[in-house]
């Protein structure tokens, strides 16, 4: 995968009106590189990409590092993980990284949805 780096999921957070926030960051190898982020939903923690939520185009900046703040569609099931890829922007190449760290997604108020229970 030429060494693409996996994407670090920080926090995916209920954003109302079916949509989740999902932030976190990648470290590309330059400058205003463009990237295609793909989300993904699991029933199970660690690293696993069950149903894709989305694609989006994003780009670095300047210091060449990809700060994600992207509005997803909250998955179908509850409670979910959520996991990401960083896949190569440039055609006719399928290059993607491995998959990210898992943060824990749920539709209702969770108790224990403390975020440090799945990486």
């Amino acid at each position: 995968n030429y060494l693409i780096h996996k994407p670090l999921i920080a926090n995916a957070v209920s954003a109302g009106g079916g949509n989740m926030t999902v932030t976190g960051n990648i470290v590309t190898e330059a400058a205003n590189t463009y990237r295609y982020v793909s989300i993904y939903a699991s029933i199970k923690c660690g690293g696993d990409a069950y149903a894709r939520l989305g694609t989006y185009v994003v780009q670095a900046g300047a210091n060449g590092v990809i700060n994600l703040n992207l509005s997803v569609p909250t998955p179908g099931f509850s409670p979910a993980y959520i996991t990401a890829t960083d896949d190569d922007y440039t055609a006719g190449i399928n290059d993607t990284s491995e998959i990210s760290n898992s943060k824990k997604f749920s539709a209702s108020d969770d108790l224990f949805n403390d975020n440090f229970d799945c990486y």
